[in-house]
Parts: structure tokens; C-alpha cells; sequence
């Protein structure tokens, strides 16, 4: 169970995640019962390699890491975090990964790896992104580049 104190509040139209001067946002369609974020870094996990916020809507559940400069280290952390989410805490079917980084190198082999785990594991990308943007929920289930919404 999620203690109330790593839940974020869900009734606002956009729901913003925030961690040393990176963002995401999230739209929220439905605000009665709609997204819900979990800060998980420091709330729900104490120790151990762990990504910064889970956005959950509908048995889905999108991990975020919201990172300076070491995507490959973003990048373990959003699977472990995934790991624990949908095998561990049993907590959603789906799971996609979304990465905000300062910068990285579009051609680094480690980042494509990791990035490859996640989608053989479990079916859904893993988006590394350079920029503070607004992000719809189902698009980041999506292979696609995500769309620039600012």
C-alpha cells in the first residue's frame, strides 16, 4: 500500500512532476478520477535504485525520471522502478518509461540497450526527452516521437 503522504493530488487539469529545475507535465482527462502521481524517490522507496515519480491512470503506469546528465543511470533506475511497479507491487498491467534529461547523446549504444530492455520486457517504450514539456498520458504508450505540446 502507498502511503497518502507520496500520493500527489490529482483533481488539477495538469499534474506537475518536479525535481532539480527538470519537469514533466502531465494532462489530466479526467479529474475526478483521473491521473494520480507517486512520488516514489525518498516516499515510497527509501533506498535502493529507484526512479522519481510513477503517473498511474486506469492500470497503467507511466515511470519518470527526471535527471541531469547521466541518462543511462535514468535509464536503470526507470526499469527497476517498472520492475518493482508491475511485478512486485502488482500495482498495473502496462508500464512505459519517460525520461527527462538536460542532455544525451541521440547515438550512445548503452542508452539504445537500455532502451531496448525495456521495450522486450515489457512491451511499451521507454522515451528519453532534452526538454520540459507537457505529455498526454496515452501518448507516451506510443512509439513515437512524443509531440512538442508547449
Amino acid at each position: 500500500m502507498i502511503a497518502d503522504e507520496c500520493l500527489m493530488p490529482k483533481n488539477r487539469s495538469k499534474i506537475k512532476l518536479e525535481e532539480n529545475g527538470k519537469s514533466a507535465i502531465f494532462l489530466n482527462p479526467s479529474l475526478d478520477a483521473g491521473l494520480q502521481a507517486i512520488k516514489v524517490d525518498g516516499c515510497v522507496e527509501q533506498k535502493g535504485t529507484r526512479a522519481d515519480f510513477v503517473i498511474e491512470y486506469k492500470n497503467r503506469a507511466v515511470v519518470v525520471e527526471l535527471k541531469g546528465k547521466d541518462v543511462e543511470k535514468a535509464a536503470k533506475q526507470v526499469l527497476e522502478t517498472a520492475n518493482q511497479w508491475k511485478h512486485q507491487l502488482s500495482r498495473c498491467d502496462e508500464v512505459a518509461g519517460l525520461i527527462v534529461a538536460e542532455r544525451f547523446p541521440k547515438a550512445s549504444s548503452k542508452v539504445q540497450i537500455r532502451q531496448d530492455e525495456f521495450r522486450k520486457k515489457y512491451l511499451n517504450p521507454l522515451h528519453v526527452v532534452c526538454c520540459n514539456e507537457e505529455y498526454d498520458f496515452d501518448a507516451v504508450f506510443t512509439f513515437r516521437p512524443l509531440k512538442r505540446r508547449k
